[in-house]
């Protein structure tokens, strides 16, 4: 400040004044350089001792949803100014509201770890990494869990880290994990009344009981009810049914439990009987509630349980139970009573030493929610099978099939016995989703399944020549229907629809001319 005085008082001739603004105008030049990297470097230091270490979140694909539905939750990292070589996931959940059906590695760290993909109660783990050689640095999606809802609660269900969760970077002894990000999820009542069998299928050797619960719903509309009537109905072969109605020793019922709280309260059961006549057995429950003011709830309520037992194998695997409706009622306490039942849903029982298959995987260009007819094979080392089963993606376009694969008519010790899995749909080539121990009653596939893929582009019949083959032949197909930008799907040429948008266009062209990189592209 002295300088720019003496500057600023100093006399001499017009040389020297230019030479003063010269000097005074590089001075404060100088003066707001330095003020400027003072802020900067302050900042960024201030950054860095924020960024202490990889940050971690659970994104949901929705936070409200409803009893049995599914969905699905990503985990994302931020690793900051890490280079992350390997993660370790564990996350927890309330078992009595949500369970989790599959964790998969998504692209950003690809190599899935020994174990290997696990759920459990309440729980969902995996290891993912890359080579040390080829850290990953910025944002991306590590994994995806797919959930599904239980039943309704109170509050909002929490889905967090667990313990166990760590991060490796390059350059670090360490665990660098920093921020674990929870997420949660409500899950509601249901929007109308209804009553619905749960577990809505279930697996069990013969010999065995177990448990099927009537729940019911009043809905969101806030009215109350007076009497719930149920009746429940399924088919049998032979003198007797081949799945009984028992009580919880497991010796033959004619009746079953109506629930505890419901029966010590407002509630009461004049009728209760299970029948078994000229093929079916018929189960009927009346449910009176006796209080002034009526009962209405907009989560779901255990009405009464149902224990049954397989005493041979059925004719028909598995059996089919459902509500009759037209004695399945829900009435309102007003003048006249009305009924508000809108949804009934039944369940699906397999009894018997044969088993079921579950799994997911993969169609190329399809990213969203698809039903398709899927080939399913299934090879093992003296015996295979073969065939067609409807399978549904879910929103981040895994597929799984609606309902158990049932298998009874392949050899299984009870040790297990290896088998092959392969699937191929309409518009792709055939896909081995790998090897599996099938054993009697539930099989589970692994989750690494889910990020199998089948390859688009043969369009061939299983009786034809080229059939699970990518040719010339099979992009002639395609193009002669390509005849317009825009082609609606419809039932005749929806086997070209190859991403499942129900329109034909460029995209599909594009994806099958990706894998054509030879004369003749063969699937698995």
């Amino acid at each position: 400040m002295k300088v720019l005085k003496q500057l600023l008082s100093a006399t001499g001739g017009p040389e020297d004044k230019e030479k003063k603004k010269f000097i005074i105008v590089s001075l404060i030049l100088i003066g707001l350089f330095v003020g400027l990297y003072l802020v900067q470097r302050t900042q960024e230091l201030r950054r860095k001792a924020q960024q202490v270490g990889v940050d971690l979140s659970l994104i949901p694909s929705a936070t409200e949803i409803l009893p049995d539905e599914q969905f699905s939750v990503e985990v994302v990292m931020n690793t900051n100014e890490f280079s992350v070589s390997a993660v370790e996931i564990h996350v927890s959940f309330d078992s009595n509201y949500l369970e989790a059906t599959s964790i998969s590695a998504k692209n950003y760290l690809p190599v899935v770890l020994p174990p290997g993909p696990q759920v459990g109660v309440g729980r969902a783990s995996i290891i993912l990494g890359r080579l040390p050689s080829d850290p990953k640095k910025g944002t991306g999606v590590l994994a995806t869990i797919n959930f599904k809802a239980k039943q309704a609660a109170v509050t909002s269900t929490e889905i967090m880290f667990a313990t166990g969760t760590q991060i490796a970077a390059i350059g670090h002894t360490g665990d660098v994990t920093g921020t674990l990000t929870p997420t949660s999820v409500a899950i509601g009542g249901l929007d109308v009344a209804s009553i619905r069998l749960s577990p809505a299928s279930d697996v069990n050797a013969i010999g065995t009981s177990f448990p099927v619960e009537i729940v019911f719903s009043t809905g969101k509309s806030g009215k109350k009810v007076s009497s719930i009537t149920s009746r429940v109905t399924f088919d049998y072969s032979g003198g007797s049914p081949e799945l009984e109605v028992v009580d919880v020793n497991g010796n033959l019922s004619n009746k079953i439990i109506p629930d505890a709280t419901l029966d010590a309260g407002d509630w009461d059961f004049p009728v209760n009987s299970v029948t078994r006549t000229s093929g079916k057995v018929t189960i009927d429950l009346a449910a009176i509630n006796t209080s002034t003011g009526g009962f209405s709830s907009e989560q779901e309520v255990t009405l009464a349980t149902i224990y049954f037992k397989g005493v041979r194998e059925p004719t028909v695997n598995p059996i089919l139970i459902s509500f009759d409706m037209t004695e399945t009622k829900m009435l309102t306490k007003e003048d006249p009573p009305q009924d508000i039942l809108e949804k009934a849903s039944g369940g699906s029982y397999f009894v018997g030493a044969g088993a079921t298959l579950n799994f997911g995987f993969r169609a190329q260009g399809v990213t969203g929610a698809c039903n398709l007819p899927v080939t399913l094979r299934l090879v093992g080392d003296t015996n295979e099978k073969t065939e067609t089963i409807s399978v549904a993606s879910d929103d981040t376009g895994v597929f799984r099939p609606t309902s158990p694969v049932v298998i009874v008519d392949l050899p299984l010790s009870t040790e297990g016995t290896n088998y092959s899995v392969f699937v191929k749909g309409p518009s792709h080539l055939r896909k081995k989703l790998g090897d599996i121990l099938l054993k009697p009653g539930e099989n589970n596939a692994p989750g690494s399944w889910e990020s199998q893929e089948m390859k688009a582009g043969d369009f061939d019949e299983v009786t034809s020549s080229g059939y699970n083959v990518l040719d010339i032949l099979d992009i002639g197909k395609i193009l002669s229907i390509y005849t317009v930008l825009e082609i609606p799907a419809n039932a005749a040429n929806r086997n070209f629809d190859v991403d499942c948008s129900n329109t034909i266009n460029i995209f599909d062209i594009a994806l099958v001319l990706t894998n054509y990189t030879a004369l003749q592209i063969f699937g698995d």
